[in-house]
């Protein structure tokens, strides 16, 4: 669903990891107050290592987020441009830390952050968020984050909606709650969006 939201112009056939971080490299502007969702057709599971690394070299990785359609065989990156996404998203996680650690019976070794980790549903979809926590009695290789923060720009709503349903969903339930944040581009703008 998150594909047909994508321009056609945005979306490219895989040809190696060399040529995608190319593409994202292109595509990126540090400056700008915008995200960009490109779209490769024809990534299997075993590239997902080498587009890794790819985007290390560029020094991108910490600006994208990835998502694997693994039943498509495709990829959608979220290139999110501007420091506020990160700060944003970094800003929340803390506060959200800071009350709960604050809470009595509770510490600093309650909560384990799980950050921007690749969480994967074999055969469906391999998901990356932007910022995820949870208790630290649930840690381990297969421990899904409780709550997950998802940032983006105004404009982009239906991309975060639809990545808040692929994480309540495909958890099985372990997903408890998936705080999405808008960014305005308008520093003068001031909007409320409260869904459930």
């Amino acid at each position: 669903m998150q594909a047909a939201l994508i321009p056609d112009e945005s979306k490219f056939e895989y040809v190696s990891a060399r040529k995608l971080a190319v593409i994202v490299e292109k595509t990126f502007d540090s400056e700008s107050a915008d995200q960009y969702f490109l779209y490769f057709h024809g990534v299997v599971d075993r590239e997902f290592d080498a587009i890794e690394k790819a985007l290390h070299k560029v020094q991108l990785r910490n600006s994208v987020r990835l998502t694997f359609e693994n039943a498509l065989d495709a990829a959608i990156i979220r290139i999110t441009s501007g420091r506020e996404h990160s700060r944003v998203g970094i800003k929340l996680y803390y506060e959200i830390f800071r009350k709960i650690v604050s809470t009595p019976g509770l510490d600093d070794d309650s909560v384990e952050g799980l950050g921007a980790t690749l969480f994967q549903v074999p055969g469906v979809r391999s998901k990356e968020g932007d910022e995820s926590f949870g208790p630290s009695t649930r840690v381990g290789r297969g421990a899904w984050p409780s709550v997950m923060i998802e940032v983006g720009y105004a404009g982009g709503e239906d991309f975060l909606r639809l990545d808040a349903q692929w994480w309540l969903i495909n958890s099985t339930g372990r997903t408890r709650f998936v705080i999405l944040v808008f960014v305005a581009k308008n520093p003068l703008a001031l909007a409320l969006n409260v869904g459930a």
